[in-house]
């Protein structure tokens, strides 16, 4: 017991001594242990904001929550191997940030940009949700927690154009949360801890399909296109916006290539929240489904064969049921 005693002190320490220089901020492991200790919840919660109400004047800024929980998320990681995964890779310090910015939006009551003791506490004795770990997508959920199932697709996309620099076409993923932080809060914002904490799951999980290759941006036609499928309004008008989107020098025609890039968008969604959508397409990826279906798209809808789309064309394929519509059902 002594010989296991002295290893596990050895990793605590470890994992607050980040530049191995044998020291480390006693402020930040205190905090770190705080969740291995007993006590009510009300305890623990005053324990850890008298440690971060550095100058006594009994309140928590944003910087100090994220010192607060970037050390919980460093002892979360360390016990719990699986925390990485369920949270898409994040560091603990990324993780901290992002949450620390929900923490303030569900519980500066008073918009001071300060948590009194009596916030905190609201919020750190609040029930987590228990879905937290779920990774799967779920259409409905997605569209309820992000709010998009309130906007027209047109509406949601000026919304995130409004964030992003779009003059290189690419949204990064700081802007992304941001974009739907306005998003959310236009409809009144979230009520719960647990909701806070689902939709920065879903955003991670709704970016990360588009980020390909990793690099920490995606292209904007192509996650707005994919992020119709969550939104509110009849069939014509989400065809009217996704033929917006693609109809891109204004002459009224969408091409074979640009409806391979729609349908991709799409389909990476479908596959998302749709585990067997893959399977039931032979197993094929989202880009080779495209361009199968977009061929198929325009042997159909093509009348006059001139291998272009217009919006009514569009809208006729579109609004008979097809791969791409099928998903909002």
């Amino acid at each position: 017991e002594k010989d296991q005693l002295t290893l596990v002190l050895h990793r605590l320490f470890d994992i607050f001594d980040q530049d191995n220089n044998g020291v480390v901020d006693f402020t930040e492991i205190a905090s770190g242990l705080s969740v291995l200790c007993g006590g009510q919840a009300d305890d623990k919660a005053r324990a850890a904001f008298e440690l971060y109400d550095l100058n006594g004047d009994g309140f928590v800024s944003e910087e100090e929550m994220v010192t607060y929980l970037t050390s919980i998320f460093r002892i979360m990681y360390e016990t719990d191997p699986t925390t990485p995964s369920r949270v898409h890779g994040m560091s603990p310090e990324s993780l901290a940030i992002t949450t620390a910015e929900s923490v303030f939006e569900q519980a500066d009551l008073n918009g001071d940009g300060l948590l009194s003791v009596e916030e905190f506490a609201r919020w750190y004795t609040s029930e987590p949700s228990s879905e937290t770990a779920n990774s799967n997508l779920s259409l409905e959920e997605a569209r309820e927690v992000t709010r998009l199932n309130k906007y027209t697709p047109k509406q949601a996309f000026e919304m995130l154009a409004l964030e992003a620099d779009l003059t290189d076409g690419y949204l990064d993923k700081q802007t992304f949360f941001k974009a739907f932080k306005g998003i959310v809060q236009a409809q009144g914002g979230l009520k719960s801890r647990s909701e806070q904490e689902r939709l920065v799951s879903v955003l991670h999980r709704l970016f990360d399909v588009f980020d390909q290759d990793g690099n920490g941006v995606v292209d904007f036609e192509e996650i707005a296109s994919g992020l119709s499928v969550l939104c509110n309004g009849d069939t014509e008008t989400k065809a009217q916006a996704a033929f917006d989107l693609y109809d891109y020098d204004g002459d009224g025609y969408i091409s074979l290539s640009e409806m391979e890039r729609y349908l991709k968008s799409v389909f990476l969604i479908m596959y998302e929240a749709h585990p067997g959508t893959r399977a039931r397409a032979g197993g094929v990826s989202a880009e080779e489904l495209a361009e199968i279906t977009a061929e198929q798209v325009f042997v159909e809808a093509d009348l006059n064969g001139d291998g272009k789309l217009s919006l009514e064309e569009f809208t006729k394929w579109y609004s008979k049921g097809n791969s791409a519509s099928t998903v909002d059902g």
